[in-house]
């Protein structure tokens, strides 16, 4: 068994004060665990985004940690104050957004860019700090890297910068690499090379690494174990085969019927989910997808489920799933 990177214990976040509050996350529990890629899955509005930036404690204002904690080793950060997570972010946790232009200033070169993400080890020097920028840049398959230190992010092309920002998140060696959307700006080719890359990675880092997507192709091309998430609850997790072959919940299995790839034939429409993702502003009374879900029974509209372990690295929350196994 690898050793556990993170893990998230019941850890809810809401945005906002009652009564107009928005429960983002409840009660979630989850562990990352070093040589894996997990992937998190789920419509917007799913809660997804939100436990990306609270396990690098980068939630907004307006959000706070209701309940739970969040782990990184033995370390619990959350609520920790800003001066001691700016310690464990880039060293510990790392975390490469949608994005790279977020993340890159276009008024500054690519070197420095990678030489202020090693501000810890200003102490080596400059042309130490400079060589590690090279062989970074050099391992997530950036041409000519030491050509690419002098360039501004606008010369380079999308997937080049994307390559930048992750190798500036793997400067600090951090424990953990959240990715959130990485891919979805980018075409199907240059997709292709950064999924490739994330699997190279894996066993690059001596840590884990979260991959956060819409795709469901790509969730399954590069990820160990997937967690699916809706409306702020995780409702199933499980090995990428078994979510993909097997699925427990009606919702994950509405998300794979989704999912484009698998229409055969020309069609005239795209299957969808019936109704939208609900904003959660109190507890649920019963299955927060009961009223989107065609199985649905009394139970599930007035009785909330409760997570049930099937197997190591395996559950479901889910009245009809529980009864089934």
């Amino acid at each position: 068994m690898s050793r556990d990177v993170a893990s998230i214990e019941g850890l809810s976040v809401a945005f906002g004060r009652p009564p107009t509050q928005v429960l983002a996350l409840r009660s979630v529990s989850l562990t990352l665990r070093a040589g894996q890629i997990t992937g998190i899955v789920g419509e917007s509005g799913s809660g997804k985004s939100t436990l990306a930036l609270a396990l690098i404690g980068l939630l907004p204002q307006a959000a706070r940690v209701t309940e739970g904690a969040i782990r990184i080793g033995n370390q619990n950060i959350a609520g920790l104050p800003e001066a001691r997570l700016r310690a464990i972010r880039g060293a510990r946790v790392s975390m490469v957004f949608q994005d790279p232009m977020t993340a890159l200033s276009p008024s500054r070169t690519i070197g420095g860019h990678l030489l202020d993400a090693q501000h810890r080890d200003r102490a080596s020097g400059r042309s130490a700090l400079r060589t590690r920028a090279i062989e970074v840049l050099r391992k997530v398959g950036v041409p000519d890297p030491a050509a690419q230190l002098d360039r501004y992010p606008h010369q380079l092309s999308g997937g080049m910068r994307q390559r930048v920002a992750i190798a500036m998140a793997l400067l600090g060696r951090p424990e953990l690499l959240i990715a959130d959307e990485i891919t979805t700006a980018l075409d199907v080719t240059l997709e292709a090379q950064i999924l490739h890359l994330l699997r190279e990675l894996r066993s690059e880092i001596d840590g884990a690494i979260l991959f956060i997507s819409h795709n469901l192709g790509a969730i399954a091309e590069i990820c160990d174990q997937v967690a699916v998430f809706y409306a702020g609850e995780l409702v199933e997790e499980g090995p990428v085969r078994d979510i993909f072959h097997s699925p427990l919940h009606p919702y994950t299995r509405a998300l794979r019927d989704c999912d484009p790839a698998r229409i055969e034939g020309a069609a005239r429409h795209l299957p969808s989910i019936p109704g939208e993702t609900p904003v959660v502003r109190a507890p649920p009374t019963g299955c927060i997808f009961a009223p989107r879900c065609s199985l649905a029974t009394e139970l599930c509209r007035t009785k909330v489920p409760v997570w049930a372990a099937i197997a190591e690295g395996r559950g479901v929350r889910c009245h009809l799933a529980v009864s089934k196994t």
